[in-house]
């Protein structure tokens, strides 16, 4: 079966573009489910079925998150994933499985893009949780590492996990009220 695209329109808590996800699974029931659950809550959801295919939708375009299995028959994420990370296709990505042990946790925290773990079965909120967490997480890293000052601004949290940049407010030109000293009108609600 060929990869699909369950793209939605996003009606999500984040301002701009859907988040990018692309769910690995060799069940398709599963991928069907969990893609149109995402899709529902407001993501871009594109899914394969075999990390071949991922390999390919990860060429032609990197999502947000990858939601990967961790055993797809004759492929197992425990080989496959630190291929896609030597080989520099492999996203932030949260493994999804019925056979999660100790050992194999281990393994996978060892590889730097694995943000999590979920045991199967699971219900659709602790899904949801565990990918807007990832989710927060790459976006706090990525402002850490970001060369974008933040000096007057913030970085918030809102109540869906949702990780914002607030912009500091501009100073106001004491000699033209209601200027900016970028030239902009300047909110009289901001005004100090």
């Amino acid at each position: 079966m060929e990869s699909t695209d369950h793209t939605t329109q996003h009606s999500g808590p984040s301002v701009g573009d859907a988040p990018s996800i692309l769910v690995v699974d060799n069940d398709a029931r599963i991928v069907e489910l969990v893609a149109w659950f995402l899709g529902k809550r407001g993501f871009e959801v594109r899914t394969s079925e075999s990390f071949a295919e991922a390999r390919d939708e990860l060429t032609a375009a990197r999502p947000d998150l990858m939601l990967s299995d961790l055993d797809l028959g004759m492929e197992s994420a425990l080989e496959e994933l630190p291929r896609l990370e030597q080989e520099g296709l492999l996203p932030p990505t949260l493994v999804v499985s019925g056979f999660l042990d100790a050992d194999s946790i281990g393994r996978l925290e060892s590889i730097d893009a694995v943000c999590g773990t979920l045991s199967k079965p699971f219900d659709f909120a602790d899904l949801e949780e565990r990918v807007v967490t990832c989710l927060a997480e790459i976006q706090r890293e990525a402002a850490v590492q970001s060369p974008v000052s933040l000096v007057g601004g913030a970085i918030e949290t809102n109540p869906g996990g949702w990780v914002e940049i607030v912009p500091a407010r501009p100073p106001v030109d004491a000699a033209t009220p209601g200027v900016g000293s970028n030239g902009a009108p300047q909110d009289p609600s901001f005004v100090s």
